[in-house]
């Protein structure tokens, strides 16, 4: 499946068995409307497999096709973005 040009390999479910088979040195969470549980799934996911990890921020930004991407914050974490 490809959004934006971009293949998608799996779920967040997926995550810690794609980033172990594709060999992935770097994610890009790219769901701003993800709710603290799944982001904090994603982040223990990557932190297991001992990678770096970055938000896409705003929904606004992603749908003006400017997306920054920034760290993770507490902010996020806490569900107050």
């Amino acid at each position: 499946m490809l959004v934006n040009n971009i293949e998608v390999l799996g779920t967040t479910e997926d995550l810690k068995e794609i980033i172990e088979e594709k060999n992935i040195n770097e994610v890009f969470i790219a769901i701003p409307s993800a709710d603290k549980k799944t982001l904090r799934h994603i982040i223990n996911s990557c932190e297991a497999c001992k990678i770096p990890f970055k938000t896409m921020g705003l929904i606004e930004d992603v749908i003006d096709k400017t997306p920054k991407l920034r760290e993770v914050s507490i902010d996020d974490l806490l569900g107050r973005g």
